[in-house]
């Protein structure tokens, strides 16, 4: 089972987003967590409105059927 390329990217931006946040994390690599994060938000924007995607952080509701 594969996830929706819409959770994939929450996912992934969350990450980016973590990484930039991070005590430690080399000044030199900010530039590059930025463009990546970008980038993420550039396809998540691009994607086709989905009617039913999981919540943030993975919760799930019950449908409405």
């Amino acid at each position: 089972m594969t996830l929706p390329r819409s959770v994939e990217l929450r996912w992934q931006k969350e990450v980016i987003e973590r990484w930039l946040h991070t005590p430690g994390v080399p000044e030199d690599a900010h530039a590059k967590l930025l463009e990546m994060l970008r980038d993420v938000k550039d396809e998540m924007n691009g994607l086709p409105p989905v009617t039913a995607e999981v919540p943030e952080h993975g919760k799930r509701v019950a449908s409405s059927r």
